[in-house]
């Protein structure tokens, strides 16, 4: 279905040292969590607390370009730990996921095959879902919230609808190659077309000098992943709807964000900035840099908030 869906169109976080242990050596072996490849070929690793129950809010998390489900590895422990369950996903083209034709894989395309994991876990009773998004992941996430059934949506990484687009850059500064060309995907039997940065450029795309530990800077270059054509095509959100009217959306932004705040390259002065929550010590991956702590503690306290009212409201249905 998956396929043929593309097809058709206060306590002290320490972060830095998990996401160390999670870069340099990926796992799965957090408390209570269980792998799952769907019959269309899509990886997922769902993370529960001890008790669960179909009233514990389920966050779907999401990757940009060129991760995988280990950029959440380190927050989703901690959403655990608060009580929370998390479903990681390896979208269509990336990770332990299946690679089909990349000039296909659209953002509306993932969007769809998102919606359908969300969908799978309202089937499965559970009464609260966010989408938990970052950078094209969060863009995937606003296409997959135009179906419906999603509570809220946070998105980290992008700024909001109509204030500003990432800085185009010229063929010459393109930090990204066919991923055939990269030693480290060159033997892979993948259809042309997909991408990835090139050796060296991540720190200055995804990082902000002074706010992460090396060792994660060079696990991050080592563990790097790939992107499809059509997905990165796309990266301005200029094909990216809105989200839909009243759903509540968090918008969170690093402060020193390189791609979408180029103007001053400080996201708090910059026009991108206006409207979203800003991360300090942070780049345009947040989950990677020092400010992580902080933008874990902001996404779990506006949650907090959020589900208390979905929880009234789903009093009041129940009752009716």
């Amino acid at each position: 279905m998956f396929l043929s869906a593309y097809a058709r169109s206060r306590k002290r976080i320490f972060v830095p040292t998990a996401l160390v242990a999670a870069l340099l050596t990926p796992t799965t072996s957090a408390p209570q969590c269980s792998p799952q490849v769907t019959e269309d070929g899509v990886a997922t690793w769902f993370c529960r607390p001890a008790r669960i129950t179909p009233r514990t809010p389920v966050q779907l998390l999401v990757h940009g370009a060129t991760y995988d489900h280990h950029y959440w590895d380190a927050y989703s422990r901690e959403a655990v730990r608060r009580g929370y369950a998390t479903l990681a996903v390896d979208r269509l083209g990336f990770g332990r996921s299946d690679h089909p034709d990349p000039t296909e894989l659209t953002l509306a395309a993932q969007g769809r095959v998102l919606h359908e994991l969300a969908m799978g876990l309202r089937r499965k009773g559970f009464r609260t879902i966010v989408l938990n998004g970052h950078s094209l992941g969060a863009l995937a996430s606003r296409h997959a919230a135009v179906h419906g059934g999603i509570d809220a949506l946070i998105l980290s990484g992008v700024a909001k609808p109509g204030v500003a687009k990432p800085t185009a850059r010229t063929a010459r500064d393109f930090p990204f190659w066919p991923a055939e060309q990269d030693p480290k995907f060159a033997n892979r039997s993948w259809p042309p077309g997909y991408m990835t940065t090139k050796p060296g450029a991540r720190a200055g795309l995804f990082l902000h000098e002074g706010d992460y530990d090396p060792a994660v800077a060079a696990a991050d270059e080592a563990n790097k992943d790939t992107v499809p054509s059509a997905e990165l095509a796309e990266a301005d959100g200029s094909t990216t709807p809105p989200p839909p009217p009243g759903m509540p959306v968090l918008t969170v932004l690093g402060r020193f964000d390189a791609l979408y705040c180029p103007t001053t390259g400080d996201c708090r002065t910059d026009p991108a900035g206006t409207g979203a929550h800003i991360v300090e010590r942070s780049g345009h991956c947040i989950n990677l840099g020092h400010g992580a702590p902080d933008f874990y503690r902001l996404t779990f306290s506006w949650l907090s908030k959020e589900i208390a009212v979905f929880a009234r409201s789903s009093d009041s249905s129940d009752a009716g």
